[in-house]
């Protein structure tokens, strides 16, 4: 591997060979990604090549730049400054979709409170003269997920709620999200009319952000913890107090071990309503559920499993989820396949424990020179 912008540096290239001189250092870019190299030392011939690149401040090198982004993005050091013109490319490419954002945010009747922020979140990523890879990449994916939220959202799930789960889910760990989660939280909390209710809200809370997984890499905020974890500690404490509320009110006990307060006999699952729908479907078109009557499947699942918001006496509309049979949105599609990924790997690691618990095959012993079954003459 060797440094691919000493010609650059030496501004021995002509504005006639620039295109030629871009496509042989992506030519060498990509053998050394696709080489038998260590990540480390990928990662370090990528951050030497992205730290030449800033340096040099030569626009013509935005195609590298876009290079690296697409294809070692992973490599790539996330607090570095970008250089001047991805700096500029992204506040106008941030700049151009604000408008789209506000209206669908609008249309998609998302929580005013969590609009503000995440506008307030693209203003300043246009105003920042510190941009780095940290902060870029999980904006760039809020504003995609933003834009393909449609008007008129069906489910289970609301559009506020989609787009508080996503934010979990890439890190934003900045102070006016956990603000806002923490109060929309709390809100939930205090509707419920009995302490012991409230105590299970606090329980059913604390699983449902142990069960998110934030994208690898992802964390908007160096050096802060995760945004779920600054939640769950929130909660942690949350928890005692409501506990205690419930033993002066004379209402402990009454909940549950499901975290429901109500009924421990039902399944009680962290899916929607549209991902059992797409799980019930795989399952029979599979051959897992043997089973043609889908409308009779439809009907058991619905009385016997909890979805995701719903108290244990909460009943899913049978309809709605034979309807989830048939229809489905790409977010469901994505959702269900990140469960089944989150499965297989743990598939592989409960394989691994379980060689692991295998004891070592003795080793035969070498058989005696001298024949037992053969008497001495």
């Amino acid at each position: 591997m060797q440094y691919e912008l000493f010609n650059w540096e030496k501004q021995q290239v002509s504005e006639a060979n620039a295109a030629r001189e871009l496509d042989r250092i992506k030519a060498a870019f990509m053998a050394v990604l696709v080489s038998n190299e260590t990540d480390m030392a990928i990662g370090r011939y990528v951050r030497m090549h992205q730290e030449g690149i800033l340096l040099s401040g030569d626009a013509r090198l935005d195609e590298l730049s876009v290079f690296l982004e697409s294809h070692a993005a992973a490599y790539l050091s996330p607090d570095a400054p970008l250089p001047v013109f991805r700096r500029h490319y992204f506040a106008g490419w941030v700049r151009e979709r604000l408008p789209v954002v506000k209206e669908r945010l609008q249309h998609g009747a998302v929580d005013p409170r969590l609009s503000e922020v995440i506008v307030e979140l693209c203003r300043e990523t246009i105003q920042d003269d510190d941009l780095t890879y940290r902060q870029w990449f999980p904006l760039r994916d809020l504003v995609d997920f933003v834009l393909q939220l449609s008007p008129g959202l069906k489910g289970d799930m609301t559009a506020t709620q989609r787009i508080v789960e996503f934010l979990y889910r890439l890190n934003i760990n900045t102070t006016s999200l956990y603000r806002y989660a923490k109060t929309t939280i709390e809100e939930d909390i205090e509707d419920k009319e009995f302490a012991y209710q409230k105590v299970s809200e606090v329980g059913r809370m604390k699983r449902y952000l142990n069960f998110l997984e934030h994208k690898p890499g992802y964390q908007f905020v160096d050096g802060r913890v995760s945004l779920t974890l600054m939640l769950s500690t929130w909660l942690e404490d949350l928890n005692r107090v409501k506990e205690k509320e419930a033993q002066e009110a004379g209402e402990e006990g009454k909940e549950d071990d499901s975290g429901f307060g109500l009924d421990s006999q039902k399944v009680i699952t962290s899916l929607t309503v549209n991902e059992l729908g797409l799980l019930v479907r795989l399952f029979m078109e599979t051959g897992v559920f043997r089973t043609r009557n889908r409308k009779g499947l439809a009907r058991f699942m619905a009385k016997n499993v909890v979805t995701l918001k719903k108290e244990a006496i909460d009943e899913v509309s049978t309809a709605h989820l034979y309807g989830t049979l048939y229809s489905m949105t790409d977010a469901t599609l994505d959702s269900v396949q990140a469960i089944l990924n989150r499965m297989l790997v743990r598939l592989g690691k409960l394989r691994l424990e379980q060689r692991q618990k295998k004891p070592v095959a003795k080793k035969a012993a070498k058989p005696s020179s001298k024949n037992p079954g053969r008497s001495k003459k």
